[in-house]
Formats: structure tokens, C-alpha cells, sequence
């Protein structure tokens, strides 16, 4: 985590050091981002940057930490979960919710995906992370006190299997129907036709996939 130092430098300044930090990592995994370029596109001392994370690790970890609120943040002022009690419909719109961030902050995007699928950084550090990420897990946890999902089921692990099938299922689109996430953000929320019906068909597989396995069976 940050030093005292970095905390103390005005706001912009921050945010400077983190979308250049973010560029460098998003562009290549943690063991062959270069701190160097990172620290000259900054503009300091190599003394004076580690005066603001102690290694590399530290900053990777949060700039991890920084992205997984920021895309919860956006998820939390775009999604209504008041309007229904159904967790399924509120995944679903969560799921376009989650293709809109990575239009609007595809640098953050492709950095969170990089750090999933990083063998350099503990998975258990990414999971770690997800830890106090209110929306997600008050989510999960309505849906258990509600029935919906099995109790027996970890929050964390129910968590991971969400995104893990929704990443799984956006590039199974983009195999079959040749759509990229702005085509079928724009197919999805136009007029009905036979390549929205299809992708709400596929939707729907997803739907009954989770249901499958995370609802509990019939009394």
C-alpha cells in the first residue's frame, strides 16, 4: 500500500502516477512491466518514487485494489437493485453494466484482466481484494437470506464463478456472432432483431447455468 509521501501529494498528482502506473501494467504482466519507464514518464528520482510504494509488488497491489473500487463504484451508481428482488435480473444488468465500465475505462479494464489471469501475483491476492467490495457481496448475501443461492456456498467463491462464467461467456459472443462489446451493447439496446434475439438466447443460457448451480434445489 501507499506511503505517507504519496498520500501527500496533491490529488492530480496522485492521479498522474496512477494512470501512467496503470498504462505500463496494463500493456504488459507484473514481471515484464517496466518500472523504469514507469518512473521516468512520472518524471522523478528512482529514490524519490520509492519514497511513495516500498517495491513494485506494493504498487501493483494497489493499483489492483484502486481498480476493483472503481469499477464496484460505477457498478453501484448504475445498477437499481430496489426496482427487483430477483438476484438473477440484477446480474444480468450487471453484466452490461460491467461491458459499459470497460468501454468507458478500458484501461482499467484490460489491467483487471491481466491481474486475474497474473501467475506472478497470488491468486489469493486478488481474492483478498475483492474483500469490502460492499456492493458485490451485500448482492450475494441478499440472494442467500433470500433463497436464491445456496447457503452452502462461500460469497467469495460464488463471486469468483460470476465473473470468471461472464468474462467466458462475452468471449463466446465474440467467437460466435463476431461481436465486439460496443456492437452488442448497441444491438442490445436497440430494436428487436434476429441478432438480439439470438444474444438475449444466449443470455438466457447464462441465466439458466447460474440457476443450475447456484439456487437451491426444490423443496
Amino acid at each position: 500500500m501507499p506511503k505517507q509521501t504519496f498520500l501527500n501529494l496533491p490529488i492530480e498528482r496522485q492521479k498522474e502516477i496512477i494512470d501512467i502506473s496503470l498504462k505500463e501494467f496494463s500493456d504488459h504482466n507484473f514481471e515484464t512491466a517496466s518500472m523504469n519507464k514507469i518512473i521516468t514518464e512520472i518524471g522523478v528520482a528512482k529514490g524519490s518514487f520509492y519514497r511513495y510504494f516500498e517495491n513494485k509488488k506494493d504498487l501493483y497491489l494497489f493499483l489492483l485494489e484502486h481498480a476493483l473500487n472503481k469499477k464496484i463504484d460505477y457498478l453501484e451508481k448504475n445498477i437499481d437493485t430496489t426496482t427487483t428482488g430477483d438476484f438473477f435480473e440484477i446480474y444480468k444488468s450487471t453484466v452490461f453494466n460491467y461491458m459499459k465500465f470497460d468501454l468507458t475505462f478500458p484501461i482499467i479494464s484490460k489491467f483487471l484482466r491481466t491481474a486475474v489471469e497474473s501467475k506472478y501475483i497470488e491468486e489469493t491476492q486478488v481474492l483478498n481484494s475483492l474483500h469490502g467490495k460492499t456492493f458485490i457481496t451485500n448482492l450475494v448475501s441478499k440472494g442467500q437470506g433470500e433463497g436464491q443461492i445456496k447457503q452452502s456456498l462461500d460469497i467469495d467463491f460464488v463471486i469468483l464463478c460470476i465473473m470468471n462464467l461472464s468474462e467466458a461467456m462475452l468471449n463466446y459472443i465474440n467467437v460466435k456472432l463476431g461481436l465486439s462489446y460496443k456492437e452488442l451493447l448497441e444491438i442490445m439496446e436497440g430494436e428487436v432483431t434476429t441478432s438480439k434475439t439470438e444474444l438475449q438466447n444466449i443470455f438466457a443460457q447464462l441465466m439458466e447455468v447460474l440457476k443450475t448451480g447456484l439456487k437451491p434445489a426444490e423443496a
